[in-house]
């Protein structure tokens, strides 16, 4: 039987089965290469299932950065909760966009934007562990 495993950001207790994980990076189909699909595993949260679909069908899928900014994001240390990752990427990504002189800059700034929109989704949609 299925146990209450997770607690929402309003404080309710839901089984897992009412979760999803999201990939702040989705379109798997674009992401092939070795340092692509680590680049889209990074950041990986886990929503409520509201939430999750609301995402989707409100937010069209962040483009795909330039391998070299993946390179660059895969070996920021971003953190080991997930949604602290998705907070460091943010914040990283807004440093990229400030450094104007950065080649990766413009990337940046376009996953910058696509992200804070997310983040909304991912706010309202957060789940914890219970233990």
């Amino acid at each position: 039987m299925e146990e209450l495993s997770y607690r929402t950001a309003d404080d309710r207790l839901i089984y897992p089965s009412e979760t999803q994980r999201h990939h702040a990076v989705w379109r798997k189909a674009w992401y092939n290469s070795p340092i692509e699909k680590a680049f889209r595993g990074l950041v990986i949260v886990r929503l409520t299932i509201g939430a999750h679909r609301q995402l989707h069908s409100e937010i069209e899928p962040p483009i795909k950065p330039n391998l070299d900014l993946m390179h660059e994001i895969c070996h920021q240390p971003l953190g080991r909760n997930e949604y602290d990752r998705f907070d460091n990427l943010v914040t990283y990504l807004g440093e990229v966009v400030m450094n104007h002189g950065n080649r990766n800059a413009e990337d940046a700034a376009h996953l910058l934007v696509n992200f804070k929109v997310q983040q909304y989704f991912i706010d309202k949609g957060r789940v914890d562990g219970i233990q």
